[in-house]
């Protein structure tokens, strides 16, 4: 094995998760297949009695086997099991970690007197990603004031295509899908291709670059600009109070009567 060689494999060992004493023992097994540990030591070029802390690491990882006569003499196996080994050992200690992260982000924070806090998420694909949480989090209801301006974004960024199937989701395991529509130029209608949804029709002028979207527990508005939406942006809350708000807005916008009698001052200020 050439100096390179043995380089290039203690920094690989160490990527996949090795110590650099562990590498450097294992790379010396490598070439011997057998040894005790003055000549791992020899070899390796590290303290020996750092040598027998690594190799009893090795074991433990799987990936050394010792015989234990005097003095005691390791095996290494092949690199092609050992790698195997601890790309296992690796999954199993990423499901773990996993399995107890899940359980302290869905804890309940018991601080009473939390902060009302507004994020922000820029670029198409961080937008896109905040939405579809949303309305993969909602579990009673999603509502969605303007529409036809998520359409637009979405015939500009092609990822919000995966919107609508997500709603449709949504609605199919019992949420309340509500989506609110503008009234001007009635011979271009939005069309809601969304199964179950409950669609509004409300007076007034189509809103060119921002829509709000609610659920249960969050609320988030989207603004977009530049010709044909080119930059997207999205202002989301979770707090409580905030969310209250919004909700209690698109409640009111829902209600508003449909019908050219309703002038537009009377919905959402016009992006212009």
């Amino acid at each position: 094995m050439s100096e390179m060689s043995e380089k290039s494999a203690i920094e690989a060992l160490q990527d996949i998760g090795l110590t650099e004493y562990e590498a450097r023992v294992y790379t010396a097994l490598a070439r011997t297949k057998t040894g005790i540990a003055s000549e791992i030591h020899q070899i390796s070029g590290i303290p020996r009695s750092a040598v027998y802390g690594a190799l009893a690491k090795l074991e433990k990882k799987g990936i050394v086997e010792v015989q234990h006569s005097k003095p005691m003499r390791y095996r290494v196996i092949s690199p092609a099991r050992a790698l195997e080994t601890l790309r296992s050992a690796f999954l199993l200690e990423a499901r773990n970690a996993l399995v107890a992260l899940d359980d302290v982000y869905h804890a309940e924070w018991v601080e009473d007197q939390r902060e009302e806090t507004i994020w922000m998420s820029r670029g198409a694909k961080n937008v896109y990603d905040r939405v579809l949480e949303l309305i993969i989090g909602a579990n009673r209801e999603v509502c969605i004031i303007a529409y036809s301006v998520l359409l637009r974004i979405a015939m500009r960024h092609k990822i919000f295509e995966g919107i609508q199937p997500a709603l449709i989701d949504a609605a199919k395991r019992g949420v309340k899908v509500r989506i609110l529509c503008a009234s001007e130029n009635e011979g271009e209608q939005v069309r809601v291709e969304i199964p179950c949804a409950e669609v509004g029709v409300r007076p007034w002028e189509e809103t060119k670059g921002s829509l709000l979207l609610v659920n249960e527990k969050y609320s988030l508005i989207i603004v977009c600009s530049g010709a044909d939406a080119g930059q997207v942006t999205a202002i989301w809350t979770d707090g409580s109070n905030i969310v209250a708000m919004f909700r209690q807005f698109a409640d009111a916008m829902w209600q508003l009567p449909a019908g050219k009698e309703d002038t537009s001052r009377d919905g959402p200020p016009h992006s212009r």
